[in-house]
Parts: C-alpha cells; sequence; structure tokens
C-alpha cells in the first residue's frame, strides 16, 4: 500500500496515523507478527519488501467495516450482523464465474456514484436487498472488497 499512498503526497497523513496507530502497546503483537513476515520478492522495478497478511483478519475487518458504513448510514442499528466478504482482487479472471461475478460487481461501482472519504482513499457502495444489503468498499481505487449482510441480527439463540 505504500506505493499506492506515495501517488499522492496528500496521503502521508495517513501514514502518519497508521505509524501512531501501531505504536499503541496493545499493538506490539500485531507489529512483531508483521515484521517477522518480513520477505523479499523481485519485481520488474527491482527487489522490493513484502508482508504477509492473514486474509482471515483482513476479510474480517472488511466485513465489520460494512456493518459500520451500514450504522452509518441508518440501515442497521449495530455491528452484530451476519456477514461474509470477499476481496475482488482476488478472484481469477480465468475462472468463468469468478470473472463474470467481478465485472459485474465492477460495473455497479461503474454505473453509479460510490460515497468518497478524501480524494481517492477510499470508495464504498450500499445497495440494499430483500434479505441483505451488498456493501462495496474500495481502498485506493485498486483493493475492493465485497461484503453481504444479512437483515437478520446475528445471536446464539439464532444457532
Amino acid at each position: 500500500m505504500s506505493d499506492l499512498i506515495s501517488i499522492n503526497p496528500a496521503h502521508q497523513i495517513h501514514i502518519d496515523k497508521m505509524i501512531r496507530a501501531i505504536k499503541r502497546p496493545q499493538k506490539e503483537g500485531f507489529v512483531k507478527d508483521i515484521l517477522e513476515s518480513a520477505h523479499t520478492v523481485v519485481t520488474p522495478d527491482g527487489d522490493k519488501t513484502a508482508f504477509i497478511f492473514d486474509q482471515e483478519k483482513i476479510l474480517s475487518w472488511s466485513g465489520v467495516n460494512a456493518q459500520g458504513l451500514l450504522v452509518h448510514e441508518g440501515y442497521i442499528e449495530h455491528c452484530n450482523y451476519q456477514h461474509s466478504t470477499l476481496m475482488l482482487n482476488q478472484l481469477r479472471a480465468t475462472q468463468h464465474e469468478e470473472k463474470i461475478f467481478r465485472d459485474g460487481i465492477l460495473s455497479l461501482t461503474k454505473s453509479s456514484q460510490g460515497k468518497q472519504v478524501g480524494s481517492s482513499e477510499f470508495t464504498y457502495w450500499v445497495y440494499p436487498h430483500e434479505d441483505s444489503f451488498v456493501v462495496i468498499q474500495c481502498f485506493y481505487q485498486e483493493l475492493y472488497f465485497v461484503t453481504t449482510v444479512e437483515h437478520e441480527k446475528f445471536s446464539l439463540t439464532s444457532l
């Protein structure tokens, strides 16, 4: 993401916020895990440092964030709804069904204007359906997450 952020010097504020956040004592384990995952990858632009991220945690965070957006927009009251998230960028263009799904989601983002936060940092779209909501989140005009959030609240009694 640092390459994406560095496109616009105005994004430096986000790097500063991230650095302050990871300096908190409760983030020590998270930072240690990230630093231990550092490795070098060879790219056409030369060697780069890469990190391994826990995809499950990222998808979980994106799902909770989608619920927060639904709360913000007044669709739901709390972030305790069943949800499912996928990262659109990970769908394979070689798989016919995944390509159709990906192209359909991207056409939704092009056919309606999303709500933008910042100049290009974050955009989101909310699509209510009969029994769920679909929330599309786009970070830095490149990283897309699609979350479905059920209308029913999640509770232990519904298990």
